[in-house]
């Protein structure tokens, strides 16, 4: 994908830039600056090309965590998880994810995916979209209703024009191991 190729050679610019910052040992501002730079450089289109396949995204990934161990001042061996963990960003996947569900409340789609109304395990739910073209299954259309039937009840039944309490839950939300299991399990995330 070509738009995933510039974010990559964006990424690999930032690297020289972070090496020259680390300098400063400021973490407060390293990390401000990690938000300004590359987390808007990775979320910008996102929604679009985020559920591409493992091996389309693998060269952002390793971008993403080559900046990772330069910020933290890690060697190449540390392990990728604890990176994420201890500096408290998402990796990829995850960011995807997380602008997907900001995507559907800021949108409301919420209140207009239809749901199941019988007297079965899954009342309630969202209906999902059943396709058997694989580009339909990677799409966010086809993510959003299985999304949605992970979710808890206090995000799905909040005031949708209250953005900033609905940003954070969902910040926490995604943050949990309940969410990250099931959202694994949907998409395989390794």
């Amino acid at each position: 994908m070509y738009h995933v190729h510039k974010i990559n050679k964006k990424l690999r610019r930032l690297i020289f830039i972070f090496r020259r910052i680390k300098l400063l040992n400021n973490d407060k501002i390293t990390k401000m600056l990690y938000y300004s730079f590359a987390q808007s450089i990775l979320q910008y289109g996102i929604i679009s090309w985020g559920y591409a396949y493992k091996t389309t995204i693998k060269s952002l990934c390793r971008a993403q965590n080559i900046l990772l161990r330069i910020i933290m001042n890690k060697d190449n061996l540390y392990h990728s998880d604890l990176l994420y963990d201890e500096y408290q960003v998402l990796n990829i996947r995850y960011l995807y994810l997380y602008r997907v569900l900001y995507f559907i409340n800021k949108n409301h789609i919420f209140y207009s995916i239809p749901r199941i109304n019988s007297n079965t395990r899954q009342n309630g739910d969202a209906v999902l979209y059943i396709c058997n073209l694989n580009i339909v299954q990677h799409s966010t259309l086809a993510l959003e209703p299985k999304l949605i039937n992970i979710l808890p009840n206090e995000l799905t039944n909040v005031n949708p024009f209250n953005k900033l309490i609905l940003k954070l839950r969902f910040q926490e939300f995604i943050k949990t191991q309940f969410c990250r299991e099931n959202i694994s399990k949907l998409i395989c995330i390794d």
